[in-house]
């Protein structure tokens, strides 16, 4: 589903759709540059770290129940 079209379905937060998009490819940039430079803890597996960063996006997307 589009952003734009989970805002109007009343499932994410109104705001600009535009920002919200840039501000989750800068998290998904973000954590592949720390991926690729070899920048992350090795304790901490990468798919536990994706799942965070997504959780944490769709959280602060979604609108409160």
């Amino acid at each position: 589903m589009h952003l734009t079209s989970a805002q109007r379905a009343g499932e994410f937060k109104p705001g600009d759709a535009r920002v919200m998009t840039l501000a989750a490819w800068a998290l998904a940039h973000g954590l592949a540059t720390l991926m690729l430079d070899d920048r992350l803890p090795r304790d901490i597996p990468a798919e536990r770290l994706t799942r965070a960063c997504a959780t944490l996006l769709l959280d602060g997307m979604r609108r409160p129940a």
